[in-house]
């Protein structure tokens, strides 16, 4: 489980003017959502980039230091539920938080990591992907970065479902166990036939002899 300790400022002024004044300032305006209620940040933007581009907001469970709030509400625990980019620059603009407690289940969103090389396609066969994510419900301690899937001994024309994913302890699937994960196909028959057929109209007929 990833962790990590953000230092946020209450944000007093709301609007776009006070969010781009913000982003020159190399600051994020951000939102905390806990219990029904929105509560408006403000943060460095350094921290907060690093872990986007680590592709882990997700699932890593932050601590929130609010430095103006009241001794009350100072640490809060949180995930990030989805951030802003802009449309052109693709440059972070918003982080929208969601508060957590710790003795309450969530579900998070992680991608399936696909380990060794399938059986199928060493046999001939080719693999799709599917589905690279599940969504999965646990305890805040027990949040995973991904959920592996060992592939060696999958045969060609097998298909995995997500109900053949092994899980942590503690960690239950919550997207349709019927949710394909990869196929392995091999070529039809038909295919092959049609390869023959086309080939055997492509070999020019022998030229007859003069007599």
């Amino acid at each position: 489980m990833e962790t990590l300790t953000l230092d946020v400022t209450l944000r007093e002024k709301t609007g776009k003017g006070v969010a781009r004044k913000l982003r020159i300032a190399e600051k994020l305006p951000a939102v905390l959502n806990s219990a029904g209620n929105t509560v408006p940040l403000e943060l460095e933007k350094k921290p907060m980039l690093k872990l986007i581009n680590s592709q882990k907001s997700g699932h890593t469970l932050l601590t929130l230091n609010v430095s103006n709030a009241s001794s009350d509400n100072k640490s809060r625990t949180a995930i990030v539920k989805d951030f802003q980019v802009h449309p052109i620059t693709n440059e972070l603009i918003h982080i929208d938080f969601k508060e957590i407690k710790m003795d309450e289940k969530i579900s998070i969103t992680v991608p399936v990591i696909l380990k060794g090389v399938a059986k199928g396609v060493k046999e001939g066969g080719v693999m799709q992907v599917m589905t690279r994510n599940v969504t999965v419900e646990c305890m805040p301690g027990n949040i995973v970065d991904s959920v592996e899937f060992d592939i060696t001994n999958v045969k060609a024309n097998s298909t995995v479902h997500a109900s053949s994913l092994i899980l942590p302890e503690g960690v239950v699937l919550k997207s349709s166990p019927e949710a394909v994960i990869l196929v392995i196909s091999t070529p039809r028959a038909s295919d092959a036939v049609s390869e023959e057929k086309t080939a055997v109209e492509e070999t020019p007929a022998p030229e007859k002899s003069e007599e």
